[in-house]
């Protein structure tokens, strides 16, 4: 059995859970824009919570272009050191970590939001 380079391995489960959270942010943003005509249509929605959904999308979507950015960043200083190795280095560390938090606050805003406007028949409550 060849030994495993441990390095690479974490390379790769960065890499993946970083295009995982990827994929999810941009089905939250493009399920909940192509539904919002079916599920809100004839629904008075305030500003407020207008601006709410939108700081939702923004802040999936920046979750999405920062985990682009950790993706790339093993591969930092590639082209400078002789002896380079692939490996997780601070930078993803803190560039998946941002990605995460990111999208756990976009995701807590649609929920805001949807828990707020959806209407009680779509959401479970009296008919």
């Amino acid at each position: 059995m060849p030994d495993v380079d441990h390095n690479l391995e974490a390379v790769r489960i960065a890499g993946e859970w970083n295009k995982q959270l990827s994929l999810w942010a941009t089905g939250s943003v493009v399920l909940s824009i192509t539904f919002m005509k079916d599920l809100m249509g004839g629904v008075d929605i305030s500003r407020c919570w207008r601006l709410d959904l939108a700081i939702g999308w923004g802040i999936l979507l920046l979750s999405i272009f920062v985990g682009n950015f950790a993706y790339g960043a093993p591969l930092t200083g590639a082209g400078k050191d002789a002896n380079f190795t692939l490996k997780v280095n601070q930078a993803t560390r803190t560039l998946s970590i941002t990605q995460a938090t990111l999208f756990v606050i976009g995701m807590a805003c649609l929920v805001v939001f949807a828990v707020f406007n959806l209407p009680s028949h779509l959401s479970g409550g009296a008919h």
